[in-house]
Protein backbone atom coordinates (compact mmCIF):
# COMPACT_ATOMS: atom_id res chain seq x y z
CA UNK A 1 0.00 0.00 0.00
CA UNK A 2 2.73 2.17 0.64
CA UNK A 3 3.80 2.36 -2.80
CA UNK A 4 0.05 2.12 -4.16
CA UNK A 5 0.87 -1.60 -5.71
CA UNK A 6 -2.12 -3.41 -6.00
CA UNK A 7 -2.64 -4.31 -9.55
CA UNK A 8 -2.05 -8.04 -10.41
CA UNK A 9 -1.53 -9.09 -6.62
CA UNK A 10 -3.12 -12.46 -5.90
CA UNK A 11 -2.75 -14.75 -3.10
CA UNK A 12 -3.88 -18.33 -2.46
CA UNK A 13 -4.13 -19.62 0.68
CA UNK A 14 -5.47 -23.00 2.35
CA UNK A 15 -7.52 -21.62 5.27
CA UNK A 16 -10.43 -19.54 4.94
CA UNK A 17 -10.36 -15.52 5.09
CA UNK A 18 -10.26 -13.64 7.90
CA UNK A 19 -13.73 -12.38 7.13
CA UNK A 20 -15.10 -15.58 6.20
CA UNK A 21 -18.60 -16.60 7.77
CA UNK A 22 -17.39 -20.54 8.62
CA UNK A 23 -17.66 -21.41 12.28
CA UNK A 24 -13.89 -22.34 12.54
CA UNK A 25 -13.15 -18.94 11.24
CA UNK A 26 -15.75 -16.83 13.80
CA UNK A 27 -14.46 -19.49 17.02
CA UNK A 28 -10.65 -18.69 15.83
CA UNK A 29 -11.69 -14.95 16.00
CA UNK A 30 -13.30 -15.74 19.59
CA UNK A 31 -10.37 -17.62 21.04
CA UNK A 32 -7.20 -15.76 19.07
CA UNK A 33 -8.82 -12.38 20.07
CA UNK A 34 -5.70 -9.59 18.82
CA UNK A 35 -3.80 -12.72 17.88
CA UNK A 36 -6.28 -13.02 14.83
CA UNK A 37 -4.49 -13.54 11.54
CA UNK A 38 -3.71 -15.46 8.72
CA UNK A 39 -1.15 -17.55 10.40
CA UNK A 40 -2.50 -17.84 13.42
CA UNK A 41 -6.19 -18.99 12.14
CA UNK A 42 -3.93 -21.69 10.06
CA UNK A 43 -2.34 -22.98 13.23
CA UNK A 44 -6.01 -23.10 14.96
CA UNK A 45 -7.54 -25.20 12.26
CA UNK A 46 -4.15 -27.45 12.28
CA UNK A 47 -4.83 -27.52 16.19
CA UNK A 48 -8.41 -28.36 16.22
CA UNK A 49 -7.61 -31.01 13.63
CA UNK A 50 -5.15 -32.92 15.64
CA UNK A 51 -7.26 -32.48 18.33
CA UNK A 52 -10.11 -33.98 16.91
CA UNK A 53 -7.67 -37.18 15.41
CA UNK A 54 -6.64 -37.67 19.35
CA UNK A 55 -10.29 -37.65 20.84
CA UNK A 56 -10.90 -40.48 18.19
CA UNK A 57 -8.30 -42.73 18.64
CA UNK A 58 -9.58 -45.71 20.60
CA UNK A 59 -7.28 -46.84 23.54
CA UNK A 60 -3.84 -45.35 23.82
CA UNK A 61 -2.29 -42.79 21.92
CA UNK A 62 0.34 -43.74 20.52
CA UNK A 63 2.56 -43.16 17.24
CA UNK A 64 1.37 -46.04 15.85
CA UNK A 65 -2.69 -45.59 16.96
CA UNK A 66 -2.39 -41.88 15.70
CA UNK A 67 -0.63 -42.64 11.96
CA UNK A 68 -3.90 -45.57 12.52
CA UNK A 69 -6.40 -42.76 13.31
CA UNK A 70 -5.09 -40.22 10.29
CA UNK A 71 -5.73 -42.60 7.70
CA UNK A 72 -9.30 -43.41 8.80
CA UNK A 73 -10.19 -39.81 9.46
CA UNK A 74 -12.91 -37.98 8.08
CA UNK A 75 -14.95 -35.36 9.63
CA UNK A 76 -16.38 -31.94 9.48
CA UNK A 77 -14.10 -29.03 10.97
CA UNK A 78 -15.84 -25.47 11.39
CA UNK A 79 -17.26 -25.63 8.16
CA UNK A 80 -13.86 -27.08 6.43
CA UNK A 81 -14.43 -31.16 5.27
CA UNK A 82 -11.06 -33.17 6.39
CA UNK A 83 -10.61 -36.70 4.98
CA UNK A 84 -7.60 -38.65 4.86
CA UNK A 85 -9.11 -41.78 4.18
CA UNK A 86 -8.30 -41.43 -0.32
CA UNK A 87 -4.95 -42.16 0.95
CA UNK A 88 -3.08 -38.98 -0.23
CA UNK A 89 -2.32 -37.33 3.38
CA UNK A 90 -3.46 -33.94 1.94
CA UNK A 91 -6.90 -34.07 4.43
CA UNK A 92 -8.17 -30.86 2.80
CA UNK A 93 -8.78 -29.60 -0.66
CA UNK A 94 -9.72 -25.92 0.39
CA UNK A 95 -7.86 -23.85 -1.45
CA UNK A 96 -8.79 -19.73 -1.58
CA UNK A 97 -7.31 -17.63 -4.31
CA UNK A 98 -7.82 -13.69 -3.25
CA UNK A 99 -6.72 -10.69 -5.23
CA UNK A 100 -5.54 -7.49 -3.33
CA UNK A 101 -8.30 -4.38 -3.94
CA UNK A 102 -7.59 -1.73 -1.93
CA UNK A 103 -9.62 -2.57 0.87
CA UNK A 104 -7.75 -5.91 1.34
CA UNK A 105 -8.14 -9.27 -0.08
CA UNK A 106 -11.04 -10.43 -2.04
CA UNK A 107 -11.77 -14.06 -2.52
CA UNK A 108 -11.97 -14.83 -6.46
CA UNK A 109 -13.82 -18.03 -7.92
CA UNK A 110 -11.04 -20.61 -9.57
CA UNK A 111 -12.72 -19.98 -13.38
CA UNK A 112 -11.96 -16.07 -12.66
CA UNK A 113 -8.19 -16.87 -11.70
CA UNK A 114 -7.61 -19.29 -14.71
CA UNK A 115 -9.17 -16.56 -17.37
CA UNK A 116 -6.74 -13.61 -15.40
CA UNK A 117 -3.90 -16.61 -16.34
CA UNK A 118 -4.31 -16.44 -19.97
Amino acid sequence: EEYNLTDGIIMTQVVPLLDSDLPIVKDAQSALGNDFGMISLEGYVVGKMLLQILRDIPGEITRTNFLKQVQESKFNLGGIPIDFTDGDNQGADLIIVSQLKPQGFDEIELSDFAAMLK
